[in-house]
């Protein structure tokens, strides 16, 4: 039999240290243990606060999108109310345009009326007017003045009845009457009268052909006593005569007495006071005009102005 080796016995010292790194030791895990509990605790405390955070989101969120629905279904519904307004307007536009049309219809009808009769009213007056005077045949609405004594125009109650002649021009020579000549002393002035007695006539005038005298002249011109349609009583012929802006050619009245007459005196007149022609120094009118003549208790006057048209 083997004899074992005895073991050393330890001494209380060591003993004692041993003791006490076990008790550290267990006091050191006991320790560990506790904190991881805490952290633990603590990681479960945080993890309720986000399920609690997240299930408030959820509310949250739930609550917006029944709000979003909410507000939809009132697009939805105002949508609808825009639409029937403007299908209402569209309408609404629709009648009153019609009824502008209908309205502008009438006006158009009413203004055609009124001027159909403006115009029917016109046509009788002038037809009157024709009718009335001695020896007119043609009612004329002077467009152009050539010069003093030659007016263009187109015959009036073809105008107004829109007639078949209606755009046919009717060049017209101022019958015993010789105006200045383009270069001539007083051209330019006679020419302004004779625009002037138009203008005051609104160009409207009715055309007296002198007795036995030829219907036109060597150009074709109408030979014509023009008077003012709205006074019947002045005559151009004689309102330039009397002014001195035209003289006396007796070539194409000789067998007119009562226009030659009046244009005698209208010519004494002129002669008498050296107006137009009879004040320029020299002239070409005057070497060929005849000595005027004043019959006896005869009185040189002008021919009265032509009452202007409305």
């Amino acid at each position: 039999m083997v004899d074992r080796p005895s073991l050393p016995t330890p001494s209380p010292m060591v003993i004692g240290t041993v003791v006490a790194v076990l008790v550290i030791v267990v006091v050191t895990v006991w320790a560990a243990g506790n904190g991881a509990q805490g952290d633990i605790d603590a990681a479960v405390q945080r993890a309720s606060a986000a399920d609690a955070t997240a299930a408030e989101l959820r509310g949250d969120l739930a609550e917006l999108r029944g709000d979003l629905q909410d507000r939809a279904g009132e697009i939805d519904r105002l949508r609808d109310e825009l639409e029937a307004l403007t299908t209402e307007l569209a309408q609404s536009r629709a009648a009153g345009s019609e009824a502008a049309d209908v309205a502008d219809a009438a006006a158009a009808a009413e203004a055609d009326a009124n001027e159909d009769a403006a115009t029917a009213s016109s046509l009788a007056e002038v037809t009157s007017a024709v009718a009335e005077a001695d020896d007119v045949e043609i009612a004329l609405h002077v467009t152009d003045v050539v010069d003093g004594n030659v007016l263009v125009g187109f015959d009036l109650r073809e105008m107004l009845a829109d007639g078949p002649d209606a755009g046919r021009a009717i060049q017209v020579r101022l019958a015993g009457t010789d105006a200045p000549a383009p270069g001539d002393c007083r051209h330019t002035q006679s020419s302004a009268l004779t625009e002037a007695w138009l203008e005051a006539t609104d160009g409207d005038v009715l055309l007296r052909r002198p007795a036995d005298a030829p219907e036109t002249d060597a150009l074709g011109r109408r030979l014509a006593e023009v008077l003012a349609l709205s006074n019947p009583d002045s005559s151009l012929n004689v309102t330039l005569t009397v002014a001195g802006e035209a003289i006396l050619d007796t070539d194409q009245v000789d067998d007119d007495p009562f226009l030659t007459e009046r244009l005698r005196v209208a010519q004494a007149s002129a002669e008498g006071t050296g107006v137009g022609v009879w004040g320029c120094a020299e002239s070409v009118l005057l070497g060929t005009a005849p000595a005027p003549t004043t019959s006896p208790g005869a009185t040189p006057t002008a021919d009265p102005s032509p009452t202007p048209t409305g």
